[in-house]
């Protein structure tokens, strides 16, 4: 399944939880539609801190009416650092 498919799949069908797989391989948080968000990492801390932002992205592009920019890996990288205070590799 590419990035953006969508289909809708009743809870604990056997193809959502494919999809929800195989989508987590490249992305750690997921938007099922009709269902919420999937959101994983290493610990209980970083879950939350993703799962916050997922919920504030998700609110910028409602309220966006979808007219938003996306920033580019390396503009995510810097803020990382800035706002994290995460390390460069």
């Amino acid at each position: 399944m590419a990035d953006r498919d969508f289909f809708f799949a009743k809870c604990g069908n056997p193809g959502l939880a494919k999809a929800v797989v195989e989508a987590m391989l490249k992305h750690n948080s997921v938007l099922l539609t009709n269902h919420g968000q999937v959101v994983c990492g290493k610990d209980f801390d970083q879950v939350y801190e993703r799962a916050t932002f997922f919920e504030m992205a998700c609110r910028i592009i409602v309220q966006s009416g979808g007219d938003y920019s996306v920033l580019t890996p390396a503009e995510i990288e810097d803020l990382e650092i800035y706002v994290l205070g995460k390390k460069t590799k």
